[in-house]
């Protein structure tokens, strides 16, 4: 798992850089407050940082394809195999799509 340790005023910003250095949005990450924040007397004197541990959550795993029957072509195999890995990708994407296959001389 990857992970991050980032500073910030408040830990909100701190969570922003984390999702900037990781490259992920706000869901995609469990978040560990390390450190609360503090403006500190008057805002001058003893101001610390918040501080957070971001790790990026485990995407589901999706199950490998299921071979299809015996007398069904290799060429049929790898098509249907496509199909499922685009309709996956899709899908944990949140992409709403249809699929359709075609073959092409």
């Amino acid at each position: 798992m990857k992970s991050v340790e980032t500073e910030g005023k408040t830990i909100e910003e701190a969570i922003s850089r984390a999702c900037e250095e990781l490259g992920v949005s706000r869901e995609e990450l469990d978040i560990n407050v390390l450190a609360n924040g503090s403006t500190g007397f008057l805002g001058l004197v003893g101001a610390r940082n918040a501080r957070i541990r971001a790790t990026l959550k485990e995407s589901p795993k999706t199950p490998a394809p299921e071979p299809g029957p015996a007398s069904v072509s290799s060429g049929d195999q790898v098509a249907e195999a496509a199909r499922k890995i685009l309709s996956d990708l899709l899908r944990l994407l949140e992409v709403e799509a249809s699929i359709d296959l075609k073959e092409d001389s």
